[in-house]
């Protein structure tokens, strides 16, 4: 059974009851451009261009996961659902950040194999390494998940219709 944090239908926020964020390198100096646009009947779109300039790389679209004080419990779950697709090639991922973490470089990474067609994916949590922290994913304590375009430079565009827990 899968659990939508989203499904995009609502503008005003996610299904969960937060909303999604756009980020980019430019908070540390970066260069990178980000732009996320909602659209009801096509979902999310992250676009944008990557820079690796300026120690440099990354745009990111991130949904908070505390509500009303509460992190999100996802030991019930195997992993993360996402349909998605990705017109312009690039590296992507998804990223998990949990109440461990405390610097804003630190998260859980896990390839996302998006392809210039919509399809559905499965990314099970032994998938995701820990980046830049020793502390293991914690899944009782969710604070936050993302999607990011990362590691290469030029333009990027991802679209999501879902995202969740499977």
């Amino acid at each position: 059974m899968t659990y939508l944090l989203d499904d995009f239908k609502q503008a005003e926020q996610a299904r969960f009851g937060t909303h999604w964020m756009a980020f980019s390198d430019q908070v540390m100096g970066g260069c990178s451009d980000v732009r996320l646009r909602h659209d009801p009947e096509t979902g999310l779109q992250l676009r944008g261009s990557v820079s690796l300039q300026n120690q440099g790389g990354f745009i990111q679209a991130a949904l908070p996961l505390v509500h009303s004080r509460h992190l999100f419990d996802a030991r019930h779950f195997e992993g993360v659902h996402i349909r998605c697709l990705a017109p312009q090639p690039g590296s992507y991922f998804v990223h998990l950040r949990s109440k461990e973490l405390s610097m804003p470089w630190q998260h859980y990474r896990a390839s996302l194999p998006a392809e210039a067609q919509w399809q559905t994916l499965q990314v099970p949590f032994s998938a995701f390494e820990a980046r830049r922290t020793n502390h293991p994913l914690n899944l009782a304590y969710l604070t936050r998940i993302a999607v990011v375009a990362a590691g290469f430079a030029g333009p990027a565009e991802l679209w999501l219709s879902e995202i969740g827990f499977y």
